[in-house]
């Protein structure tokens, strides 16, 4: 035998005997990624809990888009007339779009620059505005044999120029709310 494989006897040594007894093994814990957490109910409705869930510039975008709607309905009904007349409320709804994804994302906790959430909130609601008044010229193309088609035209030249300008009022609107409820933080 080689000295790898000799015995405690045939060293001289005394085995070692136990002192305590052995511990059981602790099976280990499931991961908490694993265990199902249970959610108390809820007392608000399912709609208002995806509603609080979506990012704080999508949420400004649609509560402000019925605005735009409105504004789009009047110039549909004016015929384009009252649309130069529409343009300053229209910019005054971009900057409380800014200012409202300022003010949710405060309220989530978000390290977001107001300037940044600000513009997020104004393209999404540039984006919702340019479908919005895509959609209306379409029915005045097809209530009017064509002549609806001719703002549709002109809309698509200056779309781009509307919603930079519009995006930055609502980035704008985020840092005047931003600036305005920083004392109160």
């Amino acid at each position: 035998m080689t000295e790898d494989m000799l015995t405690a006897e045939e060293h001289d040594l005394e085995p070692i005997e136990p002192t305590a007894e052995p511990v059981p093994a602790v099976e280990p814990e499931p991961s908490r990624a694993l265990v199902p957490v249970e959610t108390p109910p809820s007392t608000r409705p399912r709609w208002q809990n995806e509603w609080e869930a979506l990012h704080p510039a999508l949420r400004a975008a649609l509560t402000c888009w019925p605005a735009i709607l409105i504004f789009a309905i009047l110039a549909l009904g004016s015929l384009g007339i009252l649309t130069p007349f529409l343009y300053l409320p229209q910019l005054v709804v971009y900057g409380c779009a800014g200012a409202l994804a300022v003010r949710w994302a405060r309220q989530q906790g978000r390290a977001d620059t107001p300037f940044g959430i600000g513009l997020l909130a104004g393209i999404t609601l540039a984006g919702l505005d340019i479908l919005t008044y895509f959609c209306v010229n379409v029915l005045v193309g097809v209530a009017t044999g064509g002549l609806g088609l001719v703002s549709l035209c002109c809309m698509a030249g200056c779309a781009p120029l509307d919603a930079a300008i519009s995006t930055l009022v609502a980035g704008l609107g985020a840092i005047i709310y931003d600036t305005m409820a920083a004392p109160r933080r």
